[in-house]
């Protein structure tokens, strides 16, 4: 079965990567074009040279050559070769066959390649309130470097944004290269001509005259200072910021710029609400190797009409979870959890950019050992260092009891694990505070950037707890192109509980978004019991049956890298294929874990990407260390079996692992 799934999905990228078929319109005895080649190229592949030739449509439809066609695609191959700085290129075209079975070959005599010449006098223009270091830094290109025009050409905006953020917002620019044929040489040239210098003048709200809450928020949002030297960046990070508050549906920030020779430049912003209300409903079903699962949730918004800083919701959620295969020992009812808040959340509230909730609920959490439920509660405040880095501090509080308590746990791992504190309830309230530092390009596909997240709880009397405990998150992701379209991204996640450990904070692993190498929390300690289950047929005796489950721990490590290709356009969407490495352990005390000595699996991927929506199939083999969940009684085995050494999983999980 295995290897039929791999064949099958070495067969469908096969079939997306392969070259087109023969024209099915070609009759026999009739003229059309069959094949497309070049020669003589030696820098540049031939591939990126017949990508996007007119000619291969006419191939492809079963046509003969257009002359036409044929002159510009040899236009289009010399101009591949001179934006790299080919200038002396040369370029011909023959066809072979003029009946019948046509062939295209273009001859490419490349000659030399030319070098980039930029220096200080290649600004000429550059006002003095702008450095010469900081306009040579947006240019890729350094002085001795293979020319490209593609990385000339993109210095272009980046410098007029340079000279803008001056204070020259009517700046023009000429940029030229001159080749300098005997040299071989390519003479870059960007010439400015600022115009005047200008300062922001009066800003203009609209769209908010009858709430001064918002207005006043608007006007905390303008990132420049009042009657300062103009800045485009200023403006965008405006308009971003206005965005970001949630408010606002469109935002247009315009600066009036029609008189070129005003020292002043007045800006009118123009906004337009968002609607007031909102509902929500969804859902959503997973499987992998060892369990079933189905999520439905509800939520409502609320923008009060005179308050409109607040945000009032309400939000509804049940998952059930049931065993695909369930062995002796373990329950094989559905799992559900519930969830209802009720939550109010304050932009601005004290300072700008200050954002407070609040929220109070209810929540029933069955899992494997135990059922727990009761109220809970939050209080939190965020608020941005910077447009990545965003600091929070806060407090939460629950107050559960616990019920279904599993079979597998004795009265010795039932006082250990903290069943036995505070007859059956927990207690549990925390003082938190985090520090996130958001640095991708990109949050739901990123390709490039960093992301750091270090969360830290506190367990102490003065925030309501019968515990004690200090909790430490640290979570690190790193993303890197290899390519302009393969994706190396790595996670490593770490957590520790120290002093008395929360029952329903334990730690667990595995599933679509964390280890796959193992089922949806089953890479966790557990406890195992043997006990006398009565036979259906009273006269038989009670059978010895071992129940097992899993209980979490007070250490997690996780680590995981990832290869993401795109494979190409399918039915409207992306196919996109993943290679990955996860490993990580739950151990029961930190001083347990060892990174040195982890659970590893590796595993192939299939993901379709479709109006925004990433669903992902991943296939898992663990590498190393034995099942978890070895029961501590011996059992009787047979040492020939070995049916449980093999680990091979699946998942099907929804965006990015991380």
């Amino acid at each position: 079965m295995r290897l039929l799934i791999l064949a099958m999905i070495a067969r469908l990228v096969a079939g997306c990567g392969g070259a087109p078929k023969p024209a099915a319109t070609a009759k026999k005895g009739s003229t059309y074009l069959a094949s497309i080649a070049v020669k003589g190229n030696r820098a540049v592949p031939p591939d990126d040279l017949l990508d996007g030739l007119a000619l291969k449509k006419a191939k492809s439809t079963g046509h003969p050559v257009d002359p036409y066609l044929l002159e510009l695609d040899t236009r289009r191959i010399r101009g591949a070769y001179l934006r790299l700085g080919f200038f002396d290129v040369k370029v011909t075209s023959t066809v072979e066959n003029p009946t019948g079975e046509q062939r295209v070959i273009f001859q490419v005599v490349e000659g030399p390649r030319s070098t980039t010449s930029i220096d200080r006098n290649s600004f000429p223009g550059l006002p003095a309130e702008v450095r010469l270091e900081d306009a040579l830094a947006l240019v890729e290109l350094r002085d001795g470097d293979p020319f490209d025009y593609e990385k000339f050409d993109d210095a272009k905006t980046k410098l007029l944004l340079l000279v803008q953020d001056a204070g020259y917002p009517h700046v023009a620019m000429d940029a030229s290269v001159v080749a300098d044929r005997e040299r071989r040489r390519a003479n870059v040239r960007y010439a400015f001509e600022p115009g005047i210098r200008a300062r922001f003048g009066d800003v203009t709200i609209r769209g908010v005259d009858a709430f001064p809450d918002l207005r006043r928020a608007i006007a905390n949002r303008i990132a420049w200072d009042s009657h300062g030297w103009y800045a485009a960046s200023a403006v965008a990070r405006t308009q971003q910021q206005l965005y970001e508050l949630g408010r606002f549906s469109t935002v247009n920030v315009e600066p009036e710029k029609t008189d070129r020779l005003a020292s002043s430049i007045p800006v009118k912003i123009t906004v337009r609400l968002t609607p007031r209300h909102e509902a929500k409903v969804g859902g959503g079903v997973g499987a992998d190797t060892a369990t079933y699962e189905g999520r439905v949730r509800g939520s409502a918004l609320l923008i009060p009409e005179w308050f409109p800083l607040w945000t009032l919701a309400a939000d509804g959620r049940v998952a059930v979870q049931k065993l695909r295969n369930p062995t002796d020992g373990q329950d094989d009812s559905a799992i559900f959890r519930t969830r209802a808040l009720f939550s109010a959340t304050r932009a601005d509230m004290f300072l700008p950019f200050l954002r407070g909730d609040f929220a109070v609920g209810y929540e029933l959490n069955a899992v494997e050992a135990y059922t727990a439920s009761g109220p809970i509660a939050r209080v939190g405040a965020s608020y941005p260092l910077t447009r990545r880095v965003t600091v929070r501090a806060g407090w939460t509080f629950n107050y559960f009891s616990f019920s279904n308590l599993s079979d597998a746990l004795d009265d010795a791992a039932r006082t250990e694990l903290g069943f036995r504190r505070n007859n059956g309830f927990e207690r549990n309230g925390a003082f938190q505070q985090a520090l996130i530092a958001d640095l991708r390009d990109n949050r739901l596909a990123p390709r490039r950037g960093l992301y750091f997240d270090l969360r830290v709880s506190e367990g102490t009397r003065l925030a309501g707890s019968a515990l004690t405990y200090l909790q430490i998150n640290p979570d690190f992701r790193v993303y890197y192109p290899l390519t302009e379209t393969i994706v190396l991204a790595g996670r490593l996640r770490g957590g520790t509980i120290l002093g008395q450990v929360p029952i329903t904070e334990r730690y667990f692993s595995g599933g679509a978004q964390n280890h796959r190498g193992f089922s949806e929390r089953q890479l966790s300690p557990s406890r195992s019991r043997i006990v006398d289950v009565p036979d259906p047929d009273p006269a038989k005796p009670p059978k010895p049956t071992l129940f097992t489950v899993t209980v979490g721990g007070a250490a997690v490590l996780e680590t995981g890298l990832e290869l993401r290709i795109p494979v190409g356009a399918l039915f409207g969407g992306e196919l996109g294929l993943t290679l990955f490495v996860d490993a990580g352990d739950v151990t029961q005390r930190l001083s347990d874990l060892d990174p040195f000595h982890l659970h590893v699996a590796t595993g192939l991927g299939l993901s379709y990407k479709v109006a925004g929506i990433k669903i992902r199939l991943d296939f898992a083999q663990r590498l190393n260390r034995k099942e978890l969940g070895e029961p501590e009684i011996p059992i009787t085995e047979d040492p020939n079996d070995r049916s449980r050494f093999r680990f091979t999983l699946f998942h099907l999980g929804i965006g990015e692992t991380f």
